[in-house]
């Protein structure tokens, strides 16, 4: 009698289960593909949920209800909603300060009044582990969604070939004399180098010297 009992009830929440996902099922339309090349993008439509959209992460820091702490920790940071409205955070969010700006590589929804979250990040910014200009090194008061200029991207790397090709250009300074105290027998004994040694040096040292040439008046003129 029991097992009968049981076996009705069972069988009722899986007929209202599967009545549900049915009504739930006509509410979702599925258009698309939209295709190009490679790619196809389809749509999933249906009803909007009731209640608050939750903001952004941009719109929160505009508003100051949330902040994203600095832990000097590369691959950490810390996250707060300080106000009363959910706030969803999307993986590849790029927050700007601290002691080098980050991207968030997880999407979640905060809570109102969340305390600090820990979240995880990554570098997107080379050189850089101190405060920039008058930003507050210990809080990240932007994203670069829009508010990053393409030029501070740009610029960064701009310095960056710069360097590469002067470092490229002083190469020989540094293998020269190397080379030649491995020529020398009185210091090296049989571990002199010998000829093709020295050739392969020479064409190593003459290639960077060729890349430095070209590249470095090309960065200087146009980037």
């Amino acid at each position: 009698m029991h097992r009968r009992t049981l076996l009705a009830l069972a069988s009722s929440l899986a007929l209202m289960t599967l009545g549900i996902a049915a009504a739930r099922a006509d509410e979702i339309r599925i258009s698309g593909p939209i295709v190009h090349e490679n790619l196809a993008i389809y749509l999933v439509q249906g009803k909007s949920a009731s209640g608050p959209v939750p903001l952004t992460l941009d719109e929160a820091l505009a508003k100051r209800s949330v902040k994203v702490h600095e832990t000097g920790n590369v691959n950490e940071l810390q996250i707060e909603n300080l106000g009363g409205d959910e706030i969803f955070v999307q993986s590849g969010d790029i927050v700007k300060g601290g002691q080098q700006d980050r991207v968030l590589t997880v999407s979640l929804l905060l809570p109102p009044k969340s305390g600090r979250i820990p979240i995880a990040s990554f570098c997107v910014e080379q050189g850089r582990w101190t405060a920039r200009g008058k930003e507050d090194v210990k809080t990240f008061a932007t994203t670069t969604k829009g508010l990053l200029a393409l030029s501070d991207w740009l610029s960064e790397y701009r310095v960056t070939n710069v360097a590469m090709a002067l470092n490229a250009a002083s190469l020989p300074l540094a293998v020269v004399p190397f080379l030649m105290l491995m020529n020398d027998r009185e210091y090296v004994g049989e571990h002199v180098n010998g000829r093709l040694a020295n050739v392969l040096v020479l064409v190593v040292v003459a290639l960077a010297c060729v890349l430095a040439v070209v590249s470095l008046p090309l960065e200087l003129a146009g980037g």
